[in-house]
């Protein structure tokens, strides 16, 4: 209590005072009794507070990963010992006296005591939160399947892809995310032309889910020939006559899936496809 601050007596004896006081500030205070008559005695005292813990951050979380905890409350001093559930929370860091961080990985979700020692006089706090296992992410989609190989827009579909920590394609942010839990659109960066198998990669609070059905676009084929140029017998030939063909450029992509070929618009199947 701070001196000179009136208390409620409750109990009274020339040897016992017992009195209420509302504490206001922590530390050495003075304890003063004035006597009817005037005369007064004095002791100096020190105030310890109790700490308090009004919340912590966040409560989804990944279970078995390594997570930083916010806990804020009042009272908090250094050192200190916090731990969660049982699992020691490390690191702590405080900021202030209302506000520290620490990091802990816990194996299950649901009710856990959160538990905080002040090391210096050893008053403690406990309290209880529940904790939720966050959701993992997960892609089912991803338009366009192949992107220029200076980048540009691209959609990721799927499910629990909110908060992102990270939005990766080919290892590289990708920039200026629009999110949504079941979509995020951003702008992917250049890529190797003609690469295949583009790794992206959404991560949350949940883990990481990736897909590898992302390429970079090569140059646009060239032609050079195309044999033969007409039917061989042309006065005979008929609507949906077979002819064979061969092609001839550069830029012809080899890998799965094969190119697609058209003549007059109809469908021409490749005799060797590496694909098939």
């Amino acid at each position: 209590p701070s001196a000179r601050r009136p208390r409620t007596v409750s109990s009274l004896t020339a040897t016992q005072i017992s009195c209420t006081a509302t504490v206001t500030t922590g530390g050495s205070q003075t304890v003063t009794v004035t006597n009817s008559d005037t005369t007064q005695g004095q002791i100096t005292t020190n105030i310890l507070y109790m700490p308090t813990i009004t919340a912590v951050s966040p409560l989804s979380i990944p279970l078995n990963q390594p997570q930083t905890f916010t806990i804020t409350g009042t009272g908090f001093s250094t050192p200190c010992t916090v731990t969660i559930g049982g699992t020691s929370c490390s690191n702590v860091v405080l900021s202030g006296t209302t506000s520290l961080t620490c990091q802990a990985t816990l194996a299950s979700a649901g009710a856990k005591t959160v538990h905080l020692v002040l090391n210096a006089n050893g008053r403690f706090v406990d309290a209880s939160f529940t904790f939720a296992a966050a959701a993992a992410p997960a892609i089912s989609t991803l338009s366009p399947r192949w992107l220029p190989a200076t980048g540009g827009l691209i959609q990721i579909g799927g499910t629990d892809l909110l908060d992102p920590t990270s939005i990766t394609v080919g290892g590289a942010a990708c920039a200026d995310p629009m999110v949504t839990a079941t979509l995020i659109v951003c702008t992917a960066g250049a890529g190797t032309a003609g690469t295949d198998g583009v790794t992206v990669a959404v991560t949350t609070a949940g883990g990481t889910a990736s897909t590898t059905a992302l390429g970079f676009q090569g140059p646009a084929p060239t032609f050079d020939s195309m044999t033969p140029t007409v039917c061989p017998d042309a006065s005979t030939a008929a609507p949906g006559q077979t002819v064979a063909v061969t092609i001839t450029g550069t830029g012809f992509s080899t890998g799965s899936p094969c190119p697609t070929v058209t003549v007059g618009g109809q469908t021409c199947t490749l005799t060797t496809c590496p694909s098939a």
